[in-house]
């Protein structure tokens, strides 16, 4: 065997362990509520039910889509489905960096394989280890789906050859990835922009890739207008109106976090390094995607990590890309050093950071768990399920699908609502606060109360689990019953008589039907 081939047979091997301990440490996490739940919509919505009518998710039906291989493979080989689930992300995750590394071969010199190894190998670590609970989340898609690109735009500004059906899967992977929420738009377009700007024409955006991916998505949209009308009709209204005026918080939430911190620095080290980079082409396509990503986190307001997530991954490749180039130098290039050691002291900081990524993340995936058995009253509400005889359905009033989900995969359960949680219940009652006698109030709040009645007479849920503490929190009063609030309407205080208490988990109330 020739020291090429060890080498390969040596990153091949180093591939196989770090899969091998993603996966590991995935199975030894939990999958986040969000996630579990959706994977719940996917199976309604691969069972005919309709956006409006059965499915009341605040995404559009792109991810269901993402999520369905998972799904029908769990259904067709009759596994568990959260392991299905994470097979099939995976196997996501180490096509996209198969694509990614034949395209990166296809700029960086051979000399420079370093760098290569460097930015294929880490972009599987972060990809692995980097997401911690959010582990298969809208936005770690959109990260597996859409890097293939931005190495095949640094290959197009480098005037280098791709195969039409690799830049047509490229597209097709864009569109779907793009496609899961209307900011993500915003990579391909500030990236194209750039790259008419640098062609000095505006039609040499006419590509296979981006045509594949314009192709994609106004398939998609007008794949909802005919099958999924209510998801524009009913469910982007109803978000409009009380979803986002009450998630969005002010600058000082998220810019004062370490993750959106460490993404400026990245960009601004990057802004005064670039002139060390001798592949400008991936550097400036990977400093652009963070521009875009960060850009894609600020427009909805809202400072939860997985939001970051896209940003604060590209970060980290930004500054291992970096730092791939040094090492190269140091080890190959002994006559360019001292032009690169002003540099040093930034990609040195940066590896440090990226090195300890994947154990710090594990180590907080694993506290999280810890924390979860212990303290979390969904975990206890199911071990007290699991304890009871025959068949368990549940609906949950809650504000988020975080204490119910994954408590249905844990109790076995049929989830009897077609709410992940009562997301429209924040800015419905700010809303009713501030205009009480409002019309088209009083009617949204009659329709949602409605739903929530006929779920209640549909599915007859065994168990309903009120999250007595959100509640009281959100109105700002201690004593305030949901119940009561809802039992002003007659039709809701009909079915409820069929209920009655049964226990308390620290704010958490268990009702039973009789």
């Amino acid at each position: 065997m020739n020291a090429s081939s060890k080498e390969r047979a040596a990153i091949f091997l180093l591939v196989v362990v770090i899969t091998c301990l993603g996966y590991w440490a995935q199975v030894s996490c939990f999958l986040c509520e969000d996630v579990t739940y959706l994977l719940h919509a996917t199976d309604q919505w691969l069972s005919g039910e309709k956006y409006g009518i059965g499915i009341f998710e605040t995404n559009p039906p792109m991810i269901l889509a993402l999520y369905s291989p998972a799904y029908l493979l769990a259904k067709w080989t009759a596994c568990d489905i959260l392991f299905s689930f994470r097979l099939y992300v995976i196997f996501l995750i180490l096509l996209s960096v198969s694509m990614s590394f034949f395209l990166i071969k296809k700029i960086v010199h051979p000399s420079d394989r370093l760098v290569t190894y460097f930015l294929s190998v880490g972009w599987l670590v972060i990809l692995l280890f980097l997401p911690n609970v959010e582990f298969g989340q809208r936005e770690h898609f959109l990260s597996i789906l859409t890097s293939p690109y931005l190495f095949l735009m640094a290959c197009r500004l480098q005037n280098k050859k791709v195969h039409p059906l690799l830049a047509a899967l490229i597209g097709l992977m864009l569109g779907l990835g793009v496609g899961m929420k209307p900011f993500f738009i915003m990579l391909p377009v500030l990236i194209e922009s750039y790259f008419m700007l640098k062609r000095r024409d505006f039609f040499s955006w006419v590509r296979i890739e981006s045509v594949v991916m314009g192709m994609v998505l106004l398939g998609y949209i007008a794949s909802i207008l005919l099958f999924q009308p209510g998801y524009f009709h009913i469910i982007l209204p109803l978000v409009f109106k009380f979803y986002f005026p009450a998630k969005v918080e002010g600058w000082q939430a998220f810019l004062g976090l370490p993750s959106v911190i460490f993404c400026a620095g990245s960009m601004t080290a990057y802004f005064f390094c670039y002139r060390y980079d001798r592949y400008f082409a991936i550097g400036s396509i990977l400093w652009l995607a963070l521009a875009a990503m960060t850009v894609a986190f600020i427009i909805p307001r809202m400072p939860w990590y997985y939001h970051v997530l896209p940003a604060f991954s590209l970060a980290f490749l930004l500054v291992l890309y970096g730092f791939s180039q040094l090492l190269s130098t140091l080890i190959l290039h002994a006559s360019d050093r001292p032009s690169l050691y002003k540099g040093c002291i930034l990609w040195l900081g940066g590896l440090i950071i990226v090195l300890f990524a994947p154990l710090h993340f594990f180590y907080e995936c694993c506290q999280s768990l810890a924390i979860f058995k212990e303290n979390e009253q969904s975990f206890k509400i199911a071990q007290y399920l699991n304890a009871q005889q025959g068949e368990h359905s549940v609906y949950c009033f809650q504000l988020s699908a975080i204490d119910c989900f994954p408590l249905v995969y844990d109790t076995h359960s049929q989830y009897a609502s077609r709410f992940p949680g009562w997301w429209w219940y924040p800015g419905l009652r700010a809303t009713e606060l501030e205009h009480p006698s409002s019309a088209a109030l009083i009617k949204d709040k009659a329709y949602l109360i409605r739903l929530v009645v006929d779920d209640l007479k549909q599915h007859s849920p065994r168990w309903v689990i009120i999250d007595q503490n959100r509640f009281q929190e959100t109105e700002g009063n201690m004593s305030f019953q949901l119940v009561d609030y809802l039992s002003e309407n007659p039709d809701f205080r009909r079915v409820w008589k069929r209920y009655h208490y049964v226990k308390s988990f620290n704010g958490e109330i268990l009702y039973e039907r009789y």
